[in-house]
């Protein structure tokens, strides 16, 4: 071990060298490996949601009326329903099927497992009678 210490100068001005000559900086590249696996499996989920909701059977509309009889029977009785929504995503898909329990009702819409729905956005409703 050599006792010959380098002033803070000798220090900062060796520092300075070793960034500016030596040392390359990996940027992005060092980050993938943590971002890739959480990245690929979120492609994947968004293809799958995407094939279903291309694939899903665009049922047809029902008017104001019907879609209402159909949730106010549902809820009533206490029955499962499945909706449709008369909305696309940015790739011009309409949204999956959506099912559950009607949970209560507001002016506009009703409560599908707590989750707020429009009359307004509806397109189809059904009775689930064999869940």
């Amino acid at each position: 071990m050599n006792n010959d210490f380098q002033t803070e100068e000798e220090w900062v001005k060796t520092v300075a060298t070793y960034f500016h000559y030596d040392y390359r900086d990996r940027g992005k590249v060092k980050w993938n490996g943590f971002f890739l696996s959480d990245h690929t499996a979120k492609l994947k989920a968004q293809k799958a949601d995407q094939n279903l909701a291309s694939h899903e059977t665009l049922r047809p509309p029902m008017d104001y009326q019907q879609i209402q009889l159909v949730v106010g029977q549902a809820a009533s009785n206490r029955q499962r329903i499945t909706i449709q929504l008369d909305t696309r995503n940015a790739d011009g898909f309409f949204s999956p099927l959506i099912s559950g329990k009607v949970t209560g009702f507001f002016e506009s819409g009703f409560y599908l497992d707590q989750e707020p729905q429009l009359w307004e956005e509806m397109r189809y409703v059904e009775v689930n009678h064999d869940k």
